[in-house]
């Protein structure tokens, strides 16, 4: 299931995943404070780091401005 909509939505697992990286953080630790699992962390990921709305730093990840943006949006 796709994380962004064609409409440009984000999905309930898209917004958790987002929220939990206003700081840099593992993909583990995303699965463990979202309560989603690692898989569907990982395919969430890919899409918002190719959509821009998370950027990769090593082996972490955090949210970007335009991540900030559209999620704000859609709170």
């Amino acid at each position: 299931m796709p994380c962004i909509s064609s409409d440009g939505s984000l999905s309930a697992a898209a917004k958790k995943v987002m929220a939990a990286m206003e700081n840099p953080i593992a993909l583990e630790a995303v699965s463990a404070s979202s309560g989603l699992p690692l898989y569907q962390i990982r395919s969430s990921v890919r899409e918002l780091v190719e959509a821009g709305l998370v950027a990769v730093l090593g082996d972490h990840y955090v949210i970007t401005e335009e991540g900030r943006r559209k999620l704000a949006e859609q709170r």
